[in-house]
């Protein structure tokens, strides 16, 4: 496979990885135990895709490709900490469910600025130029 359609392929993957771990509250102990369970997968699928990442990009020599690759690991460390703060917001809501709905909130805007610039990156001139990855 080249590397234009595998870095294409990470960015979609990591924007459904982000559209699948947003939490839901307020709800019920039995939908938060399934939304957990959907969190610790991601966190699981973006272990994976970290060490595709570096494995496929990490050694890369052409600056525009090594850019490329910063920007999605970047994103794929932001997408980390966000399972980390979902995780723990999961956890602690029986503790407190308004001081959870409060955090979800601030979380969402730092999810939704990473999803924005997956949609950036989607349309770099990069990612339209597919010589530019080839190795």
């Amino acid at each position: 496979m080249d590397n234009c359609k595998r870095f294409r392929q990470m960015v979609a993957q990591l924007k459904a990885i982000n559209a699948d771990i947003q939490l839901k509250l307020p709800s019920n102990p039995v939908s938060i135990q399934r939304q957990l369970q959907r969190v610790l997968q991601a966190q699981t699928q973006l272990t994976r895709l970290q060490a595709d990442l570096d494995r496929s990009f990490g050694r890369q020599h052409n600056p525009s490709v090594r850019v490329a690759y910063m920007v999605l690991l970047d994103l794929v460390q932001q997408t980390t900490q966000a399972t980390l703060n979902y995780k723990m917001l999961a956890e602690e809501f029986s503790l407190d469910p308004h001081g959870s709905i409060r955090c979800l909130l601030t979380i969402r805007q730092t999810t939704a600025a990473t999803l924005d610039q997956l949609n950036e990156l989607e349309t770099l001139e990069l990612m339209k130029d597919s010589a530019s990855l080839h190795v």
